[in-house]
């Protein structure tokens, strides 16, 4: 049988965190734009297989939520068409690597139309219900000490929260 040590048990609860991306709303769409690009890209490049397509930027949780925020039709076009890349590859391969190719410039042509393609994100990180119940129980906090959230760089932008 095997003991697992406290240390492995600690990583274990680290990787159940979650960690909250916040985007202003008037970058997320050239968030998407660069999303799509890169998802598509390592598609085509073989990189992942075309069924990645459906299990992140084709996830119908995710596309409720989205048409609630403004975002260009042809962005949500594009990024649709993920879904329907793996049965695309089987049914019609001669298709394929033209198909990724077209949803690639469209995302990029919408990416030179727009004004400013410099986008920001903060994140926070939500802790598992078991961390949250030992840091209610065993609190870490020097009295006097202030909490920071930490920097996040990511697309060229640093932005604390």
């Amino acid at each position: 049988m095997k003991v697992e040590s406290p240390k492995s048990r600690r990583k274990l609860r680290r990787a159940s965190r979650n960690v909250r991306i916040e985007i202003p709303e008037a970058d997320f769409s050239t968030f998407l734009v660069y999303l799509g690009i890169g998802v598509l890209s390592t598609i085509r490049n073989r990189t992942v297989p075309s069924e990645v397509g459906i299990w992140t930027l084709g996830r119908l949780a995710l596309w409720r939520d989205l048409r609630k925020v403004r975002i260009p039709e042809q962005v949500i076009d594009v990024i649709n068409v993920a879904d329907e890349l793996s049965a695309i590859e089987e049914l019609l391969p001669d298709r394929f690597d033209e198909t990724i190719a077209e949803q690639i410039a469209q995302l990029e042509e919408q990416l030179k139309a727009t004004k400013d393609p410099i986008w920001q994100i903060s994140c926070a990180i939500v802790p598992s219900t078991e961390e949250s119940e030992q840091s209610a129980q065993h609190p870490q906090k020097k009295p006097g000490s202030k909490t920071r959230k930490p920097d996040v760089q990511i697309g060229g932008q640093i932005r604390g929260k």
